[in-house]
């Protein structure tokens, strides 16, 4: 008994995960990955540099801003 509830937990889980908006955002994260591989790569080589070393903290740092700035603003009701 205690694992036919283990089971449908875990299908109830992965059934709340696994929707359509989340589907296709995973198959454009990929598709763009993919598109841009180029691009990426000269970033990471530009990022190896000496003068831009300081590349991969720009969009850490970006990140950290941004939740910053969400926190000012509360939810929308409703």
């Amino acid at each position: 008994m205690d694992m036919t509830t283990s089971a449908l937990n875990s299908a109830r889980l992965r059934a709340e995960w696994l929707t359509p908006g989340l589907f296709w955002l995973l198959i454009a994260v990929i598709g763009a990955a993919v598109f841009f591989a180029d691009g990426i790569d000269a970033l990471l080589t530009a990022w190896a540099l000496p003068e831009y070393s300081h590349g991969p903290l720009i969009p850490i740092l970006s990140g950290l801003l941004f939740l910053r700035q969400l926190k000012e603003y509360p939810p929308d009701p409703g």
